[in-house]
Order: C-alpha cells, then structure tokens, then sequence
C-alpha cells in the first residue's frame, strides 16, 4: 500500500473533517456492501473481518487497560459527518487501529505503532487472525506522538476516556 492510502484514511478517520451539505446524503459504503447479497463470498468476508476487528479490539483494550491511558475511539458506522469508509477507529497515544469499507466493498483493517510495548502481544493477535489480505500495517505521516496530539486536538472531546474506566 503506498503512503498517500495511508495518510488519507487516517485524515479521515482521525484528523479534523468539514461537513460538506453532502455529507447527510452520503452512503455509507458498510451499508451498500451489506446490501450485496449477490456476493455472498465478498458479504460472509466482511462479516468475518468486522467480528474478528472486535474480538481483537476487546484484547488490545484489555492489553492497554493496565496502563489506564487516554485513549480516543469512535464508531463512525452511522456518522455522516465522516468519510464514506470510515467504520471505526482506536487510538491510543502508542496505538492505532482502523477498520473501513473500501469503495470496492470490501472491509480493511490498519494499524500503526508509536513507541508501544506492546507491540509483541499485539502483533502475536494481530498475526493469530486470518486476515492478511485485509491487515495492513501502515506508515504516520509524522511521529506517532505528534499524531496523537493532533487526534486529541481534532476530535471531540466525548471520543476520549481512560481506558481503565470502560470496559468494551
């Protein structure tokens, strides 16, 4: 995947979007693959990739939950204020983590590290899960530490809780 993907689906998910007077006329694109019941193949590999995504979530978030950090996380399945591909995003300021629908219709998942030491018990979930078709670790357009403060500035604030206190 080359660093322009990379770049532009975490401006998506993650740095300040505008709202455009289309964006509550977009379609989700999440929502068009489900209605592609003529690909059964395509819909039963995204329903895969979407229940494995949380499963791992769950992990991670018991993984960082002893470090109880600030952690930003949004659903944006039914946000029209986001991108079309945007499904849902979790950043913590060593972590992130991504899941989209592409236009195409078939579900994605990113990760990237900042200086993280859990990136072993990470990647041993991460590498556990069948989805290396569809798992991608990807390249910060700048230092993990700047692009988490630049989340924390961009998101609202209700997106953010110490990870300690909330369970999945």
């Amino acid at each position: 995947m080359n660093q322009s993907t990379a770049i532009s689906s975490m401006e998506q998910s993650c740095l300040p979007l505008r709202f455009s007077p289309n964006a509550a006329k977009m379609q989700k694109c999440w929502k068009l693959a489900q209605l592609r019941v003529w690909d059964q193949k395509q819909l039963a590999r995204n329903n895969f990739i979407d229940s494995e995504y949380t499963l791992i979530l769950i992990e991670i978030k018991k993984l960082f939950a002893k470090e109880a950090p600030l952690v930003f996380e949004r659903d944006y399945r039914e946000d029209k204020t986001a991108s079309a591909q945007a499904m849902h995003c979790f950043v913590t300021p060593s972590f992130y983590f991504y899941l989209e629908c592409d236009l195409a219709f078939n579900y994605r998942v990113e990760y990237a590290f900042g200086y993280c030491r859990l990136n072993d018990d990470i990647l041993t979930q991460l590498n556990s899960l069948a989805l290396d078709d569809c798992l991608f670790e990807v390249p910060l357009p700048l230092p993990f530490y700047l692009f988490y403060r630049m989340v924390q500035h961009a998101q609202p604030v209700e997106y953010f809780y110490t990870l300690e206190g909330r369970q999945h």
